[in-house]
C-alpha cells in the first residue's frame, strides 16, 4: 500500500502532492483522504473540520466519493483506553460527481462531513440503546 503525505504549510508541495494524485486517479488508482488533516487529541469519535482543499481532485478526475466513518479508531492511538477495541468502518453510499460537480469545494467538504457525521451518530445512538 502506498501513501502520499500532504504538507498542509508548503504550498508547493501540497499542490505538487494534489496533481500526482489527481494524475493516479485518472489512471484507475484509489486513494483513501484524510480530509481533516489530522485530529485532536481523544477526539471521542468527534468529525472535526475538513479542509476543502482536499476535495480538488474529485473535481479534477470526476471521481465518485465514498464516505467512509470511521468509529472508535481514536481508541488505539491517542487515548487512555485500556483493552482490546474494535473500529468499525461505514463505507457509505458514493457521492457522484453529478451530484457534486457544480458545488464549491467548502460545500463538497460539508456534504461528505455531513454524511459521515450523520452515520456516526446514528450508529452511536443504536450503541447506547444497546448498553441501556
Amino acid at each position: 500500500m502506498e501513501g502520499k503525505r500532504l504538507d498542509k504549510k508548503d504550498v508547493r508541495q501540497a499542490l505538487t502532492i494534489i496533481n500526482e494524485v489527481s494524475e493516479d486517479v485518472k489512471n484507475g488508482k484509489c486513494y483513501i483522504l484524510f480530509p481533516e488533516g489530522g485530529y485532536d487529541f481523544n477526539n471521542r469519535n468527534h468529525v472535526c473540520d475538513f479542509k476543502a482543499g482536499s476535495f480538488k481532485i474529485a473535481l479534477k478526475t470526476k471521481a465518485p466519493i465514498i464516505p467512509v466513518a470511521l468509529i472508535d479508531s481514536y481508541r488505539v492511538f491517542n487515548s487512555f483506553w485500556l483493552g482490546p477495541v474494535t473500529t468499525q468502518v461505514h463505507y457509505l453510499k458514493p457521492i457522484l460527481f453529478e451530484e457534486y460537480g457544480s458545488l464549491k469545494t467548502q460545500e463538497i467538504a460539508a456534504l461528505v462531513r455531513d454524511r459521515i457525521n450523520e452515520k456516526i451518530n446514528d450508529v452511536l445512538k443504536i450503541t447506547e440503546k444497546q448498553e441501556k
